[in-house]
């Protein structure tokens, strides 16, 4: 499963790396081989340079996808940026390593949440010239890693610049991991760092009015949890009478349902959740594992819900978003918007590759939309 994570997840977010690292091999190698390696090497590198080529075209498509994807659900919507928000010249790439210092300072970052010093900490990105009296709605991340790893500090970050860059106020924080943590302790910190986002984003120019969540893979499945059950005791505890609700979820390769109850995933993703995150198997916990489900939780009045999955997932099939989105919007009044894109692998937009920066925009005017919405 790793090996194949991670060859499919490589040639199908940085094709080009790999067409240039087969012409180095291929200039390399062709004077040390006989006439017959010679003859094998002309017809493999050429091979592989066409599939690389359209893997990269494959790549490009993903922003037509999404956007009319979003156009079908929301037809009428807006632009990627806040409207009372002036556009800045800034580098379409920027290495990723400079995009967390470039919006955020020492005093917005590894701010304490709750009492856990290694977990409970969040960062909060924001433009520096935008001013803390222009208050704007806020974008919650939270990093995937199967629920036993993973920081805020590497993963989303195209996101995350992104929407800083186009007004957005966003808070990353940390959680909790397995095994040290088990269930529900992850979602119980999520909710913690919502409760606290309500309470104290104003004084760093965020609007608690409205706040929406996003992460991917283990994040996808806390982000419509944490959407879909705002008000379950136990994943609140002492925050019984405090509103962690949000007005916007956008799930990357979530795991919406810990149950499998389609078959849709197989039996490896609710063992390792036994064995590792809840310590306890589905079928001495059956319960559990249905409260942890946000398939569980799906509900008429649920918020709007933009969802993203790769055909080609390795990790967390195609098939159980497939189920979730369709039961989702026969249940849900708000929009759903499903993007579901080709050849696209586990954890796709780790990377400013072009797939990633396609479904952005999208993402943003999506976002938007469901803002300006709720100020009319």
């Amino acid at each position: 499963m790793g090996a194949s994570l991670l060859v499919g997840w490589t040639v199908s977010e940085v094709p080009l790396l790999c067409a240039f690292a087969q012409i180095v091999l291929h200039v390399r190698n062709l004077r040390r081989l006989g006439p017959l390696g010679r003859a094998f090497m002309w017809i493999v590198t050429p091979a592989l340079l066409v599939f690389y080529a359209f893997m990269y075209r494959e790549g490009q498509k993903a922003g037509r996808i999404a956007s009319d994807a979003l156009d079908e659900a929301l037809p009428n919507h807006e632009g990627p940026r806040l409207s009372n928000v002036a556009p800045r010249n800034v580098k379409p790439y920027r290495p990723l390593p400079l995009l967390r210092r470039e919006y955020t300072t020492a005093a917005t970052r590894n701010i304490a949440y709750g009492p856990e010093p290694n977990f409970n900490r969040l960062d909060v990105w924001r433009r520096p010239d935008i001013p803390t009296s222009q208050l704007t709605p806020v974008l919650v991340q939270i990093h995937g890693g199967g629920w036993i790893v993973g920081d805020n500090k590497t993963q989303a970050l195209p996101l995350l610049a992104a929407a800083a860059e186009a007004g957005w106020t966003c808070v990353v924080p940390r959680y909790r991991l397995s095994p040290s943590a088990t269930w529900p302790d992850h979602i119980v910190d999520v909710n913690s760092a919502i409760a606290w986002t309500k309470t104290n984003i104003a004084s760093f120019g965020g609007d608690a009015s409205f706040v929406a969540i996003t992460g991917g893979s283990a994040g996808g499945h806390l982000t419509s949890l944490t959407a879909l059950a705002p008000d379950h005791p136990d994943f609140k505890p002492g925050l019984k009478n405090v509103d962690t609700s949000v007005q916007a979820a956008v799930p990357f390769y979530g795991a919406y349902d810990w149950t499998d109850r389609d078959n849709t995933q197989g039996p490896a993703l609710s063992e390792f959740v036994g064995r590792w995150v809840v310590k306890r198997s589905k079928k001495d916990a059956p319960d559990l594992f249905e409260t942890a489900s946000p398939r569980s939780w799906i509900r008429p009045d649920a918020p709007p819900f933009f969802v993203l999955h790769g055909v080609i997932d390795s990790l967390l099939t195609v098939e159980q978003a497939r189920e979730f989105v369709s039961e989702l919007r026969a249940t849900s009044n708000s929009p759903v918007v499903y993007v579901e894109l080709p050849f696209a692998e586990h954890a796709f937009d780790l990377t400013q590759s072009v797939r990633t920066r396609g479904v952005i925009p999208p993402i943003l005017s999506f976002l938007n939309t469901t803002y300006e919405s709720t100020r009319r």
